[in-house]
């Protein structure tokens, strides 16, 4: 799908095109893309989306077509090329082109001497799954090969290891062609540990920035202590469900919500049946403004999540409500959660640190606000759409947008 730019805009503003390959299920990343393409709008650019949906290929020459596809688009480096003509951008913001749009447009983006600034949201670069999770752990075997023969041995991107091949095709393929050094200006991380990441999956350290995701509108803080913890995120290994399971069995006092879908949603409702007293409720998927009213009635966010996250909406969402996080100490997650000022870490997979970290923190309800107005401020520092923005527009200056000087002033 093509949407045409705004005709309103007046004919001097600066001119974007935004790509957004959705995946099969909603996820963080169309927070993201949304977020930055109203963000654009607001601030006076003249903005293209272009978006198309995945889709699972049924049978073998299928496969193989949607493979060949997923390494190079010959129909979407035509139709990009006919985008670019018609709307002449001073910048690509790209969000994701995987799998059909394909990293061909790149390519033409170079062609027409438009820079491309790439958000990147996941580790896709040096890991099939793009989580660099495995069986229940971390696992680096792909990070910095030339192709990933591990994870195609273990089957790691949807079961398949014809799958796992195509995407570890294409990242190698485009790696020994030059795309990721040439044809991308800038690559912008989430987090300082994400982007150190991408820089040990093979991207050039010159290239890449961090810039925080933002939440918008802001929700505002709570505005009272809050009557239970929430989980909000996967029902997964990877997201810490089953050590959180293990630590609300041992806080038989505290009340649980539990709001996502997942593998284990089934595991979860089971859970609170039969172990947990009554006291921990799944809510299931909860749509974003049910999710930010849970925010402002709870006591604290558990994050115990157990892979190298980039950095979640969901800490974002919870730091604009002013609530307090107990959150796994690693990655992006660690990195974001500052330990004793917008909340307490424990270590990743220990449901008895987690527990009794939950049972020191409940009850203390002079440490729970200085918490809650701590990550408050670290929304209002970082993570505000004026943030976001400025920092955007320092991130084209330096990938040689032109326009972006003269409209920051403007602005």
């Amino acid at each position: 799908m093509m949407a045409q730019a705004e005709p309103s805009r007046p004919a001097g503003a600066p001119r974007a095109v935004a790509v957004y390959n959705r995946y099969l299920n909603r996820g963080g990343e169309d927070d993201v893309f949304e977020n930055d393409l109203r963000l654009l709008l607001r601030n006076g650019w003249s903005v293209v989306p272009v978006t198309t949906r995945t889709t699972v290929p049924r049978g073998l020459v299928a496969s193989v077509r949607f493979a060949a596809e997923t390494v190079w688009s010959r129909r979407w480096s035509q139709r990009f090329d006919a985008v670019l003509r018609l709307a002449r951008p001073h910048v690509v913001h790209v969000v994701n082109v995987f799998p059909r749009i394909s990293p061909s447009i790149l390519s033409i983006c170079r062609r027409h001497g438009v820079p491309v600034v790439q958000m990147v949201q996941n580790y896709r670069f040096g890991c099939p799954r793009a989580t660099f999770y495995r069986r229940g752990a971390v696992c680096e075997l792909c990070k910095g090969r030339r192709f990933p023969w591990a994870g195609v041995r273990y089957r790691c991107y949807h079961g398949s290891a014809l799958r796992t091949a195509t995407v570890g095709a294409m990242t190698a393929v485009h790696r020994a062609l030059g795309t990721w050094r040439r044809d991308v200006a800038l690559y912008v991380a989430a987090s300082a540990f994400s982007g150190a990441k991408l820089v040990e999956c093979g991207l050039p350290a010159e290239k890449v920035v961090v810039r925080p995701n933002f939440r918008d509108p802001d929700p505002g803080p709570k505005t009272r202590l809050g009557d239970y913890a929430l989980f909000v995120g996967r029902l997964s290994a990877e997201k810490g469900v089953p050590t959180l399971l293990e630590a609300i069995a041992a806080c038989p006092r505290i009340p649980f919500k539990l709001v996502g879908e997942g593998p284990l949603l089934d595991a979860a409702r089971r859970f609170s049946q039969t172990h947990a007293g009554g006291k921990a409720t799944v809510l299931g998927r909860r749509s974003n403004r049910e999710v930010i009213d849970l925010m402002h009635g709870a006591r604290c966010l558990v994050f115990p999540s157990e892979w190298y996250e980039g950095l979640p909406m969901t800490l974002v969402e919870a730091f604009a409500c002013g609530l307090p996080v107990v959150v796994a100490s690693m990655g992006a997650s660690g990195e974001a959660v500052k330990h004793g000022v917008s909340g307490v870490h424990v270590p990743p997979g220990d449901s008895r640190a987690l527990a009794s970290a939950l049972l020191r923190l409940w009850p203390d309800e002079q440490r729970l606000v200085v918490l809650g107005e701590g990550a408050r401020r670290a929304f209002e520092r970082s993570y505000t759409p004026a943030a976001s923005y400025a920092r955007l527009l320092e991130i084209y200056r330096r990938a040689g947008v032109a326009l972006v000087g003269e409209h920051a002033a403007a602005h």
